[in-house]
C-alpha cells in the first residue's frame, strides 16, 4: 500500500505549497468557501489558506491536516464536553512538528463525546419514548372517541368504538436522526475505545427507533420548527457531524459556526438573567428605493434589547490580530441600520483585551440622543472551563452595562 503523503496547514494561516492540479479542485469541491486558493506562479505551486476550519482530508494518496490557529484546549472550550479522553494530550499542533494523531481524528472524537452526552440527556428528559395518539377500533371505549370516523360507520347501532388512543410511539424524527448518526458514526475507525463505550451507551435508550435513509432532509426540515433546548441541541451535534464528514478517513470542523453558537449561547445566558431579550440571527432588511434594486438583508450574529430599551449588537468572528476594516464596517452597518446605541466584535485569544471607538456625528451635528459607539474585545479561552466563562461572562456584562 502506498503512504499517503502529507501536508500540515494553520488556519488563517497563508503556506506556499506544491499540489498537482486535480488534488486543488478537489479542494474547491469539498471545501469550497472554507479555503483560499491562489496560484504562486510556479508550475502546481499554490498558496493555501485554510478559513476557519481544523480537520483532515484525504484525497487519493494525499492527506492535508489542518490545524486551529488556537491550542486544542482552548477550541475544545467551545464543545463543553466532559468525561473526553483525547488519545493524545492537549497541545497547540500549529507548533508541533509531529503529531500522533490527525486532526481529523481529534475533533471527531470530541463531537463524538459531545453528541453521546446530548444524546443522553434528550433521553433523560423523556424523550427516548414519545407518546402519540393512535386511532383504534374495538368493541369498548378505551381512550377519546373519534366522532367522523364514528359517524362514517354503516351500520346504525354499531358495535365498534372508532377512537384515539395514546400510545407509546418510536416515530419521533429527533429520535431516530439521533440513532442513525449515531450508528453511522460507529464506522469511523478514528473512534477511540471511551468515544465508542460512550455512543454504545447513549444508543441504549434509543434502541427502538427506526433508522433513517437521508438523516441530512430530515435534519433540516426538524431544525426549521420550534423545538426544546435539548432536542436543538442534539439535532446541531447531528449537523456538525454530518456536514464535516465528506468520505471515508476525512473529518473536518467548521470553528465559525462552533464560536458563534457559543458566543449566543454566553449572551443568552448573561443577557435573560438580567432580564434582557435576546434575538439570535435577527434579520433587517435595506429596502430599494426604485424597482430595479434588489432588497438586502443584513443578519448579525446576536441582537440585545435591554430591559431600559436600549439596542445592542454583536458579532462573532473567529479571526486573530487585529480589526480588519472590513469588519468594523460591517458592525458599523448593524449600529446604523437597526438604531444600535453600540456594536461590538468578539474575537477568541488568550489574552483578554478591549478597544473602543465612537461612532457618533461631529460636534456640530450631534445631538443629546445620538451618541454611538461601537468596540472589539479579545475573549481569553485557555485555563479551566469555569475560568473561561467567567471572563467571557465579565466582558458580556461590561458590554451590556454600556
Amino acid at each position: 500500500m502506498t503512504a499517503r503523503r502529507r501536508i500540515r496547514l494553520v488556519e488563517r494561516r497563508t503556506q506556499r505549497v506544491r499540489l498537482p492540479g486535480r488534488i486543488v479542485q478537489q479542494l474547491h469541491i469539498h471545501l469550497g468557501p472554507k479555503i483560499r486558493i491562489l496560484p504562486d506562479g510556479g508550475s502546481n505551486v499554490w498558496q493555501i489558506t485554510p478559513l476557519g476550519i481544523a480537520g483532515r482530508v484525504v484525497i487519493d494518496d494525499w492527506q492535508i491536516e489542518i490545524a486551529p490557529k488556537l491550542s486544542r484546549i482552548a477550541v475544545a472550550q467551545l464543545f463543553q464536553v466532559t468525561e473526553f479522553e483525547p488519545t493524545a494530550p492537549f497541545r497547540n499542533p500549529a507548533e508541533a512538528e509531529s503529531e500522533t494523531e490527525s486532526e481529523g481524528g481529534f475533533w471527531l472524537n470530541l463531537l463524538a463525546c459531545q453528541f453521546a452526552g446530548r444524546m443522553q440527556a434528550l433521553a433523560a428528559a423523556g424523550f427516548a419514548t414519545v407518546d402519540r395518539l393512535t386511532p383504534e377500533i374495538e368493541s369498548h371505549l378505551r381512550g377519546s372517541i373519534d366522532l367522523p370516523a364514528q359517524l362514517r360507520q354503516p351500520s346504525p347501532y354499531p358495535t365498534q368504538f372508532h377512537q384515539q388512543i395514546w400510545q407509546a410511539s418510536h416515530d419521533y424524527p429527533v429520535g431516530q436522526i439521533a440513532k442513525t448518526v449515531a450508528q453511522w458514526l460507529l464506522a469511523f475507525p478514528e473512534l477511540t475505545a471511551a468515544s465508542r463505550a460512550r455512543l454504545g451507551a447513549s444508543l441504549r435508550d434509543f434502541a427502538d427507533f427506526s433508522e433513517m435513509r437521508n438523516p441530512r432532509l430530515a435534519l433540516d426540515d426538524c431544525l426549521a420548527r420550534p423545538l426544546r433546548l435539548v432536542e436543538r441541541a442534539c439535532l446541531e451535534s447531528c449537523r456538525d457531524l454530518l456536514s464535516g464528514a465528506l468520505a471515508p478517513g476525512c473529518f473536518w470542523l467548521d470553528l465559525e459556526s462552533a464560536w458563534e453558537r457559543w458566543i449566543t449561547g454566553q449572551l443568552r445566558e448573561v443577557a435573560e438573567s438580567a432580564g434582557h431579550s435576546v434575538a439570535a440571527q435577527s434579520a433587517c432588511e435595506l429596502p430599494p428605493i426604485d424597482g430595479s434594486s434588489p432588497t438586502m438583508r443584513l443578519i448579525p450574529d446576536v441582537v440585545i434589547r435591554t430591559a431600559g430599551g436600549r439596542i445592542v449588537v454583536v458579532d462573532a468572528k473567529w479571526k486573530s490580530g487585529p480589526v480588519e476594516s472590513s469588519d468594523l464596517h460591517q458592525i458599523l452597518a448593524y449600529v446604523q441600520r437597526m438604531g444600535a446605541e453600540s456594536g461590538h466584535l468578539l474575537y477568541p485569544a488568550h489574552r483578554a483585551k478591549h478597544h473602543a471607538w465612537s461612532c457618533s456625528p461631529p460636534p456640530m451635528m450631534a445631538d443629546s440622543e445620538s451618541a454611538k459607539w461601537v468596540g472589539a474585545h479579545w475573549l481569553p479561552l485557555v485555563g479551566s472551563s469555569s475560568r473561561v466563562r467567567q471572563g467571557v461572562r465579565r466582558c458580556l456584562q461590561t458590554i451590556l452595562r454600556g
